[in-house]
């Protein structure tokens, strides 16, 4: 999200409201712009696979956002970027799933982490357990759970996370430290991390 289209989705909602004609196109055109880009940046991170793509991700969380004919009920941007953060991260959850009940006795989709969460561990990781993990983050603490999923699922920078939640850059970089610091010790018992 660049700086001249920050506030284009609240625009384009209120145009919707307001019922400007053209405007509901406009405002799918641009949602679907951004989940493209969120879906780019998702599976970007996980590497090649031929199991899920972009297209296939950007459809699943346009139908899971708008279904048929839902007039898009996000309040602004912000709620925008909350929601399909939310979304892509049960699209992902639900795929994994699935993927581990295809054979019997399978194992859950593992995802590829990058910088994501912290130390020494790389390689793949549970999507099923980061599931899980976030899940008990956001029950100790909402916040550092929102600007992990708002940064991992939906591909904000800390920047774009601070205008969306309307906190300070700081305060984010708090959140994340902590979120990165739970789900290194929920998933590889890393008690170092912070």
């Amino acid at each position: 999200m660049d700086s001249s289209s920050s506030g284009e989705v609240t625009n384009l909602l209120q145009a919707v409201r307001a019922g400007q004609a053209g405007a509901t196109d406009q405002l799918l055109r641009v949602v679907y712009s951004e989940l493209r880009r969120i879906a780019a940046a998702k599976l970007g991170q996980r590497g090649g696979s031929d199991e899920l793509c972009p297209t296939e991700l950007v459809s699943e969380a346009y139908l899971r956002l708008l279904g048929k004919e839902v007039v898009p009920e996000w309040e602004d941007r912000k709620h925008f970027y909350r929601t399909a953060a939310l979304v892509v991260r049960n699209i992902l959850v639900d795929q994994a799933k699935r993927r581990g009940a295809k054979v019997h006795g399978g194992k859950a989709r593992h995802i590829e982490i990058t910088d994501q969460v912290p130390g020494k561990h790389s390689g793949s990781l549970d999507m099923v357990a980061l599931d899980d993990a976030l899940t008990e983050l956001e029950q100790i603490r909402p916040p550092a759970a929102e600007v992990f999923g708002l940064e991992y699922f939906a591909g904000l920078t800390h920047d774009e996370v601070a205008l969306s939640m309307d906190l300070p850059v700081s305060a984010v970089r708090r959140h994340w430290d902590f979120a990165r610091g739970h789900l290194a010790r929920r998933l590889y018992g890393d008690e170092s991390a912070n």
